[in-house]
């Protein structure tokens, strides 16, 4: 089984959720990943069923975060989009693009993969959804 950041599809599925195509703040976050209940009203107030931020890393990509047993772990919106659709990662060699270049843009459907050895265009895959 895949995972991402020691996080499997079904974990990272507790704190985000696909809705047409789009990582949204998942509106059904199940109550034992909160640390108290304030901080369960505070995120069904703020954050539950919008859509992730926007702001980029300094190489452009979008990051989520999320807090797990006391750790902050931050990762790439565009591999937890890929996780989430398809359940596991790109192999070893491969690496995941954004097909219209737009590195903000991690709609699933945006989402493909290529050859680090041989990055053409011609050879981008892009997955299907079971």
């Amino acid at each position: 089984m895949d995972t991402y950041l020691n996080l499997t599809q079904e974990e990272w599925g507790w704190f985000y959720a696909l809705i047409a195509g789009q990582l949204v703040h998942n509106p059904n976050r199940p109550e034992h990943t909160f640390t108290s209940e304030k901080h369960l009203v505070r995120y069904r107030r703020n954050y539950a069923n919008r859509i992730t931020s926007n702001t980029p890393d300094k190489h452009g990509y979008a990051l989520v975060r999320v807090l797990v047993d006391g750790k902050k772990l931050v990762g790439y919106r565009h591999k937890v989009v890929w996780l989430l659709t398809y359940g596991w990662l790109p192999p070893s060699g491969y690496k995941l693009l954004h097909v219209d270049g737009n590195k903000l843009n991690d709609v699933s459907d945006n989402l493909a993969m290529y050859e680090t050895a041989n990055p053409s265009p011609k050879l981008i895959i892009q997955a299907q959804k079971g």
